[in-house]
């Protein structure tokens, strides 16, 4: 039986008002009561007596019982002022308050402000004829966080285990909970500006973000005195994002028939961990992608980083081989990073008369994605690929090291270790698509989507012959119809499920890795739309 309930209570009040002669003020009072409680009462056993009878009685084995209650709850105030002056200029101050139960009593109250400050220049000053509009924006934000879920801050816990012998005891948690954990706040800093020109056919949106998130939950190993390890939840860490978005808006065409409306989204960031606690000064955030490759955060480098063996390479940049012909490898070094160095988006619609179509396109620039399925491919003979040379006789084209110099291996090097006429098709592909070697099938992971075509048509007003409706229109719609990527076999948006869960004992899905995925769907639909 397992029973899961959310309330919420909330209450607001507002007070708007006109001051002065200029000026409009509101105020806004709030409160929200939000409570989770989650109650979980199972049985199981391993052996049946009789065959398909599923009762706990009918049982051969002992009985494993579980009994869990989980309660947490938040309770906030928060306040809004909103300022206008001659609907120009626009400040926005706001505060909020929390209550969490997650947090030690000492440490479970925590706030975040904000500030918000625009102007619209074109009605203050006066401008060229060629301006439409001109806004300019400036924020600064904060956003609290307590632990996700109930008892990391309490006494430590002891949970019940039943024993083979159906007895049941109880055993120290694995999970050290911290009393002085404090709530995560991020503080985020925006400038921007949206500029419109030529009566709104042109425009442009530029917006320059920066958030730093202090007291950065993270769960840590702790080592324990009767052997093993145990985890620890703890304010360790400091993380800096920073970016660009801008936006271009143009309507090429627009004339009684004929209108053309563009929209093209460019964005860049960067995250970096910054800096850890001094008392955990070699932990790093990891997270395994598989036994020979992770990606790890450490201070001063990008999020995302991955790290495992790489070849080793001559001068030139060739990979080295010995005069065997197997491949070299360093030790776990920096193979590049799964996130992106740009995104870019294109949106179009065209529309004649009624008739209306429009495209998106997606596209992502640089980073990396670890293709696990092509290297498997490749490594039982199934991929195109493995044809190479027909499979046999094959020499793989890289440097050796031979008497302090650098020469092409040969297939006299080759046959010197009795591999004569050079390696067979399984061997050269064993050797280079070893799983300790990731770098094999780390590859760059730009990727073009069509991901949305959408055709519709508007009925002429003439055509609707009941009163009370105003318009319909019907539409066909494609969705994720096509992608063009140097990515083999896959969709490269994918991404698998990392071997070990995240802190707080949810699904980790690791960014720029494939493997064994569901492929994605391309999907086709018909819409109706009518208005009253």
């Amino acid at each position: 039986m397992n029973n899961f309930w959310d309330r919420t209570a909330e209450f607001l009040a507002t007070y708007d008002r006109k001051i002065f002669e200029h000026f409009t003020v509101k105020l806004s009072f709030g409160g929200t009561h939000f409570r989770q409680e989650s109650k979980k009462i199972e049985g199981s056993t391993y052996e049946l007596t009789y065959f398909d009878i599923f009762n706990l009685n009918n049982r051969d084995s002992y009985m494993s019982a579980l009994d869990e209650i989980s309660k947490k709850v938040t309770n906030s105030l928060y306040g809004f002022l909103n300022l206008d002056y001659q609907g120009k200029i626009f400040l926005d101050i706001t505060r909020r308050d929390d209550w969490a139960s997650t947090l030690h009593p000492d440490f479970n109250h925590f706030f975040y402000p904000s500030v918000a400050l625009s102007t619209l220049v074109h009605e203050l000053f006066p401008l060229p004829g060629a301006v439409s509009f001109w806004k300019v924006r400036a924020s600064i934000a904060q956003v609290g966080n307590s632990v996700p879920g109930p008892y990391f801050t309490i006494a430590e816990k002891y949970p019940f285990i039943t024993t083979s012998d159906g007895l049941s005891h109880i055993e120290p948690n694995y999970f050290f909970t911290n009393p002085y954990l404090k709530p995560e706040i991020g503080t985020g800093y925006e400038i921007g500006s949206d500029l419109r020109l030529f009566q709104n056919r042109l425009g442009f949106d530029v917006t320059l973000y920066k958030t730093v998130t202090k007291n950065q939950i993270l769960k840590t190993v702790k080592s324990i005195t009767s052997g093993g390890q145990g985890y620890f939840t703890t304010n360790a860490g400091q993380i800096t994002s920073k970016g660009i978005e801008a936006t271009l808006n143009l309507v090429p065409i627009k004339n009684k028939d004929w209108t053309w409306e563009m929209q093209i989204n460019w964005s860049l960031d960067r995250t970096y961990l910054d800096e850890l606690i001094d008392s955990l000064p070699e932990i790093h955030k990891t997270q395994d992608v598989n036994s020979f490759l992770a990606i790890e955060d450490k201070v001063g480098q990008r999020r995302g980083t991955f790290y495992g063996r790489a070849y080793e390479r001559a001068p030139n940049g060739e990979r080295l081989y010995s005069l065997s012909g197997d491949t070299r490898l360093t030790e776990d070094t920096q193979l590049g990073n799964y996130n992106p160095d740009w995104m870019a988006s294109f949106n179009n619609t065209i529309t004649y008369k009624w008739l209306s179509l429009s495209f998106l396109f997606d596209l992502r620039y640089g980073g990396l994605i670890y293709n696990e399925i092509e290297r498997k491919l490749n490594m039982y003979g199934l991929s195109e690929a493995t044809l190479l040379n027909n499979r046999e006789g094959i020499v793989p084209d890289g440097m050796v090291q031979e008497n302090g110099t650098y020469r092409k291996l040969t297939l006299e090097d080759l046959e010197n270790y009795g591999k004569i006429g050079g390696q067979s098709g399984q061997e050269y592909w064993a050797t280079q698509m070893e799983e300790t070697a990731p770098e094999n099938v780390l590859v760059d992971d730009t990727y073009l989507k069509l991901r949305e075509m959408r055709l519709a048509f508007e009925m002429p007003k003439d055509w609707i012959k009941v009163s009370f409706v105003k318009s319909v229109t019907v539409a066909l719609i494609g969705r994720n119809l096509a992608v063009w990527s140097k990515v083999k076999h896959i969709d490269p948006e994918t991404y698998g499920e990392a071997t070990e869960k995240n802190d707080f004992d949810g699904t980790t899905k690791v960014p720029g890795y494939a493997v064994s995925n569901m492929p994605s769907v391309r999907s086709y639909g018909f819409s109706l739309s009518c208005k009253f």
